[in-house]
Order: structure tokens, then C-alpha cells, then sequence
């Protein structure tokens, strides 16, 4: 699922399917039609093969989080409905196909669980900066074997002084109860908000990211 122009001042989201062999199974289609624009899809794909995609819907104030369901044959299931404010949803599934997702409102980020259809299970939970001196930037989630959720995210300091940066580990319970951090993983002047986690079969977590030592 991908956006794409379709003036000089909206775009939209398109979606295609192809086989592992690059061939085409669904060709592009348009998924959505509305004045405002349409951006920054994510997409996930749960075990009984529906897709399920949350993109951000520029409308008044910070927008919202649009989110869409789909079968494997590009049929809808769940009609484009809003979820809540704010932009740059990250996802991750469990084994139960519920969605977990995190977004951004302003300078705060949010999580909230979700079933297989959008709808919430649980009230969203705030995800704050280890200080009132840092703001948000870039922030990921995994779901492990055993449905916790391991969130990952970069903070800068906002006040004058040195160039920090961190990287802050917190892990929540399957009902959005922290149980280990939030707490610094590395920090100093060179790290980036571009980075990737995941975990293994043990539920260790890995991280990759970048890191620019000043010059």
C-alpha cells in the first residue's frame, strides 16, 4: 500500500498484491476517494491472511488515523472508519490477531489495543518522554511470543544546551501495563530517529539503528 499524487495537492492510497515471485495478483487499485489527503500507510497482515491498513487523514488540527480492512481478494470488510487524533500510526499483531497500535498527537505518542476489526479493548495509554525537557520523535512496537508489547523510541532534548539524544526502552503486559522501564538504552549526540526492532523466539529484542558521531 503506497500514496500517490493525484494533484499537486492531495494524494491518496493505493494498494497491489503479487506473489513471491513478483508477479501480479491484484493489480493497483485506488482504496481511497476523499478531498482531504491520505498519507503514511501501514500495514499489517494477520494469520488468517486479512489486511489491515491505518494510514493518517488530514483534516482539522493534528488529523486523525483512518483505518480500513480487507480480505485477501481486496474485498472490504471493515468500510474506512476513523479511530482516533493524531498521525503516524505504528502496528503490531499478537497471536491473537489483535492490533496494537502507537501514534503520535502533538508531542505525546499513545497506545492503544485493538480487536481484529479496529475496535478498542482497551482506554489508550500515554507514552511520555523520560523528561518534560525532551520531545518524541520516531517510536516503534513488536509484539513477542508471549503478547507483550516492546515499544522503542528516540527523544531529543528541547531546552538550549547540548545535543542529546536517547533511546528509550519500555515493555507493556498484553493489557497496556508497563512491566519493565521506561529506560535508556543508549545515549548521546549522534543518534537518529531512523531505526527497526523486532524479536526473536526467546522474546529478545533486537535494535538497529542509526548513529551519526558529531564531526
Amino acid at each position: 500500500v503506497w500514496e500517490q499524487e493525484i494533484n499537486v495537492s492531495n494524494t491518496q492510497l493505493f494498494y497491489s498484491k503479487q506473489d513471491r515471485f513478483g508477479n501480479s495478483l491484484i493489480f493497483p487499485r485506488q482504496l481511497t476517494f476523499m478531498v482531504n489527503e491520505s498519507s503514511r500507510p501501514n500495514i499489517m497482515v494477520d494469520s488468517s491472511d486479512k489486511i489491515h491498513i491505518f494510514w493518517n487523514f488530514a483534516d482539522s488540527g493534528n488529523g486523525h488515523v483512518h483505518y480500513l480492512k480487507l480480505d485477501k481478494l481486496a474485498n472490504i470488510l471493515v468500510n474506512e472508519t476513523t479511530l482516533v487524533q493524531g498521525y503516524r500510526p505504528q502496528l503490531a499483531i499478537d497471536s491473537q490477531d489483535n492490533i496494537h497500535m502507537l501514534w503520535k498527537n502533538g508531542l505525546f505518542r499513545h497506545y492503544m489495543k485493538l480487536n481484529n476489526t479496529g475496535g478498542a479493548l482497551l482506554p489508550s495509554v500515554d507514552i511520555n518522554a523520560t523528561s518534560s525537557n525532551f520531545d518524541m520523535n520516531d517510536a516503534q512496537l513488536v509484539s513477542d511470543f508471549l503478547d507483550n508489547i516492546h515499544v522503542v523510541w528516540e527523544e531529543e532534548l528541547d531546552i538550549p544546551g547540548p545535543d542529546l539524544h536517547n533511546i528509550v526502552y519500555l515493555k507493556l503486559n498484553n493489557v497496556g501495563v508497563p512491566i519493565l522501564g521506561p529506560q535508556i538504552i543508549a545515549n548521546g549526540a549522534g543518534f537518529e530517529d531512523d531505526f527497526s526492532i523486532d524479536v526473536d523466539s526467546q522474546n529478545n529484542l533486537f535494535f538497529v539503528g542509526e548513529y551519526k558521531p558529531n564531526t
